[in-house]
């Protein structure tokens, strides 16, 4: 019973530790994305440069997960440490994605550009998450 109470929908708002949940399982499907596999092929929209949305929506995702999962278990943090942890962390993973595709016959990789998108998305993401903040607050041990 301890358990549904934890994962309850008022709870997860305040646990570090599912944020932090999250984040893995975005970095896990990231790492799953590049290595080629796809999500039932559906037909992109005739949208230039769409696959850049694709990089921004992505990373803007692991940016509020991760600032999440900083602000919960750190509340001391304020917006500048958030940001200079969660930024240059997730612009490395995006350049270690970028890197990592261009192992693979069926993937580009070492698109600056997507690394960009990726770098953009994740600022996003963290503002996006201090925004909303007021919603979220730390478990009172």
């Amino acid at each position: 019973m301890a358990i549904l109470s934890y994962l309850s929908p008022f709870h997860w708002r305040q646990s570090w530790r599912l944020w932090a949940i999250g984040f893995i399982l975005w970095a896990a499907l990231l790492l799953y994305l590049s290595h080629g596999n796809r999500f039932p092929d559906a037909p992109a929209p005739p949208i230039p440069h769409f696959d850049k949305l694709l990089h921004f929506g992505y990373f803007l995702g692991g940016g509020v997960l991760l600032a999440g999962c900083l602000h919960l278990g750190k509340p001391a943090y304020r917006l500048k440490k958030i940001l200079l942890v969660a930024i240059p962390l997730l612009s490395l993973i995006g350049a270690a994605d970028e890197y990592h595709q261009s192992f693979f016959v069926n993937r580009s990789g070492n698109d600056p550009w997507d690394w960009l998108a990726d770098t953009i998305g994740a600022t996003a993401g963290v503002f996006l998450f201090w925004k909303l903040r007021q919603h979220v607050h730390p478990l009172n041990k």
